[in-house]
């Protein structure tokens, strides 16, 4: 099992996407609000490789928002406590990696 770790590109989008999962005391709270809010399993997911082995997963989203980049103490929190719901939820993680990618 492994467990994927993300965040929203923008407050915005975390606000909408909070909204569908039905969080909707945390849409509707400020950035203080934010830096509060747990990690949360949005999604099981399963990848098969080319060769055709199968793995199960978990994406949990870490409640992060880009405009949280000033409070570097909140910021490593975030992705902290979601590395140890994965680990509660029993998808090891044997190594941390990060994927930036931006639109210009």
């Amino acid at each position: 099992m492994f467990g994927l770790i993300g965040h929203s590109t923008s407050f915005e989008a975390a606000r909408r996407k909070a909204l569908e999962l039905g969080f909707d005391h945390i849409a509707e709270g400020d950035l203080d609000v934010w830096c509060s809010a747990p990690p949360q399993l949005v999604e099981h997911v399963e990848v098969t490789s080319l060769t055709g082995k199968t793995i199960q997963g978990a994406y949990i989203d870490s409640c992060f928002v880009p405009e949280m980049l000033s409070r570097f103490k909140t910021a490593r929190r975030k992705v902290l406590n979601a590395m140890e719901l994965a680990q509660k939820k029993r998808h090891q993680h044997h190594g941390f990696g990060w994927i930036y990618i931006d639109h210009f």
